[in-house]
C-alpha cells in the first residue's frame, strides 16, 4: 500500500474534492479491475474516454480518481484532475510499485516482425545462463509466478509495472518485453528504465494508426531513446533513423559482409526441414557454426538480436552452442501441425504483414522437395491497415505455387470486401493458382486436402490465436485445431 501524495507529488495535479490523504491498495486505468481502495486513472484511449467509467470505478470501491475534469458523486473519494491523465499513468504506476523496472535488467524489443520470437529466445538464453528472466509478449506474460495469456502485445502501463513488481518479488533478475508502436506512442512505456533496446526491422504495418512510415518509425524510436544500450539490425534500411535518437551505446548485428558498427554477424550455411545452420562471429563464447532448430534467414536475424541483448546485459556462457541448439520458436511461429510421418508438411505462422509473409515463404522454399508445391493460405484483418492487402497477395504469389485467400479477423468489415482488396494484388497471370474461400475453416480444409506428397502447406496470419473476430464478437477458431482435425481424417 502507498499514500496517495507519495505517488502524485510534483505531477501537476489539481485537487478537486475529497480527502487529500489517502492510503491506496492499488493503481489501475481499467475500471473493470478496480478493487476497494484503488486509485483509478481515467485516461483517454484511442476509442473511449476513461471519464465515462469513473462512476463504475467508484461503485467498485475506488478511493481516489484522476481525470480530465471533475464529475459527480463519489462522496469521500479523493478527486484530482489533469489535462492528460495518460501522460502520468506510467509514472504513477512505477512509483506505486517501487520502480520495479529499475530493479531488473529490462530488455525492450521493438520492430515490425520478430519481436515475439526474439523475446522467447532471450528468456531461453538467459535461463541457460542461470538468470531467471520474466517475459511480456503478444502470446503470454510470464511474471515468474505464473504464465498467462496476453491480451495485448504490450499491456497498459499499470499492468506492466504490476507484472514487473511480481517478477522482482519472484526472484527474477531480468525481464524481456515486446514494445509495440501503439504502446510507445501512447506513453505506456514512458516511465520504464530500459537497459537494452533491440530493433529488429521496420516494414509497412499499422499505417491506419500512425498515418505514415515516418510516424511509425518515430514511435518505434521512442524505445531506443529511453534505453542505455541499443542492439540494432544494421541491415534494415531504417537502422540509422533508430540510432540517431540518443547517444546510447549502439551494438549492431547483420548478415553477410561486415559493415561499420557491426559487432555481431552471421552467415547462413544451410536450411533443412529440422532447422538452420549458421556461422556466428563476434560473440564471446560463440564461434563457428551453430545449428538453430528453427527455419529461415529471418530467424538467424532473430537469434542475433537475442544474443546481442543477452550479451549487452553482461550475461554470458563459455559455450552458447547447446543453448542455441535447444531453442524453439514462440507458439504459432512456424509451428508444425503435421506429424513426421505424414505425406506432407503443415505449418502455422503468425505472419500478417507482407514482409513477414515473404520472409516465412523464403524460409520454406528451400525445404520443398523437387516436384512438390509450396502452398499458402492467408487473409487480412478488417478495420486495420488497408494498404498492405494487395502487398500480401504480391508476396504470396511471388513465392508460393498455390494460394488460398480467406478471412482473417474481419471485425466490422465484410470479409468479401477485404478479399476483393487483397485480390487487387493478384495479376491476371496468377489468378489461375489463387482461390478465394471466405470461410477460414473451410479454406484450411481445402488447402490441406489439395496437398500431395512432399508439399509444404503454410497457414498464415493467425499463429497462436485461438479465435476469430467477426463483427465485435470473438468466436473460437484455432488454425492448429482445424488442421489437425483434417489431417486426422486423411490418415
Amino acid at each position: 500500500m502507498k499514500e496517495l501524495d507519495q505517488i502524485i507529488s510534483g505531477l501537476g495535479l489539481s485537487h478537486v474534492s475529497g480527502p487529500r490523504e489517502v492510503v491506496l491498495t492499488g493503481v489501475t486505468d481499467d475500471s473493470r479491475r478496480v478493487a476497494a481502495g484503488n486509485l483509478f486513472i481515467a485516461r483517454r484511449g484511442t476509442a473511449k474516454d476513461g471519464q465515462r467509467y469513473v462512476a463504475d470505478a467508484i461503485e467498485r470501491g475506488a478511493a481516489a480518481v484522476i481525470s480530465t475534469h471533475p464529475g459527480v458523486g463519489g462522496e469521500g473519494v479523493s478527486w484530482w484532475t489533469i489535462d492528460e491523465p495518460g501522460a502520468i499513468t506510467a509514472e504513477v504506476a512505477e512509483r506505486f510499485y517501487d520502480r520495479p523496472s529499475e530493479q531488473l535488467k529490462l530488455i525492450g524489443v521493438t520492430g515490425t516482425n520478430g519481436k515475439t520470437t526474439v523475446a522467447y529466445m532471450v528468456r531461453h538464453l538467459m535461463g541457460a545462463a542461470g538468470v531467471k528472466c520474466g517475459m511480456m509478449t503478444t502470446v503470454e506474460i510470464d511474471d515468474g509466478v505464473e504464465s498467462r495469456v496476453a491480451e495485448l502485445t504490450t499491456p497498459g502501463a499499470c499492468e506492466i509495472s504490476r507484472a514487473l513488481a511480481r517478477m522482482v518479488d519472484s526472484g527474477c533478475e531480468a525481464c524481456v518485453m515486446e514494445a509495440s508502436s501503439h504502446a510507445l506512442d501512447q506513453g505506456r512505456c514512458d516511465a520504464l528504465d530500459f537497459d537494452v533496446a533491440v530493433f529488429t526491422n521496420l516494414t509497412g504495418d499499422h499505417l491506419d494508426y500512425h498515418g505514415s512510415m515516418e510516424a511509425y518509425a518515430q514511435a518505434k524510436a521512442k524505445l531506443l531513446a529511453r534505453s542505455k544500450a541499443h542492439v540494432v539490425n544494421l541491415d534494415d534500411p531504417w537502422c540509422e533513423r533508430m540510432v540517431d535518437v540518443s547517444s546510447a551505446h549502439v551494438m549492431g548485428f547483420g548478415l553477410g559482409d561486415e559493415r561499420e558498427g557491426t559487432r555481431w554477424r552471421a552467415q547462413l550455411c544451410g536450411v533443412g526441414t529440422d532447422g538452420t545452420r549458421a556461422r556466428l562471429e563476434g560473440f564471446d563464447g560463440v564461434g563457428g557454426e551453430v545449428t538453430l532448430g528453427m527455419l529461415g534467414e529471418h530467424n538467424v536475424y532473430n537469434l542475433l538480436g537475442a544474443l546481442g541483448a543477452t550479451s549487452a546485459c553482461g550475461v554470458g556462457l563459455e559455450d552458447w552452442s547447446e543453448a542455441i541448439a535447444s531453442l524453439r520458436g514462440a507458439p504459432g511461429r512456424l509451428e508444425r501441425v503435421s506429424e513426421r510421418d505424414d505425406a506432407f508438411t503443415v505449418l502455422v505462422d503468425y505472419a500478417h504483414t507482407d514482409d513477414a509473409l515473404r520472409n516465412v515463404l523464403r524460409a520454406l522454399r528451400p525445404v520443398v522437395p523437387d516436384g512438390a508445391k509450396l502452398r499458402v493460405l492467408f487473409g487480412c484483418g478488417g478495420d486495420r491497415d488497408m494498404t498492405k492487402r494487395p502487398r500480401m497477395a504480391e508476396a504470396a504469389c511471388g513465392l508460393a505455387d498455390a494460394v488460398v485467400v480467406t478471412s482473417d479477423n474481419p471485425r466490422t468489415e465484410k470479409p468479401s470486401a477485404i478479399i476483393d482488396a487483397i485480390m487487387g494484388g493478384v495479376s491476371e497471370a496468377d489468378r489461375v493458382r489463387v482461390r478465394r474461400i471466405e470461410d477460414r475453416a473451410e479454406a484450411i480444409e481445402n488447402i490441406i486436402r489439395d496437398a500431395e506428397a512432399g508439399d509444404v502447406v503454410l497457414l498464415a496470419g493467425k499463429g497462436h490465436e485461438d479465435y476469430q473476430i467477426i463483427g465485435t464478437q470473438k468466436i473460437h477458431l484455432d488454425d492448429r485445431e482445424v488442421a489437425r482435425g483434417v489431417l486426422e481424417g486423411l490418415r
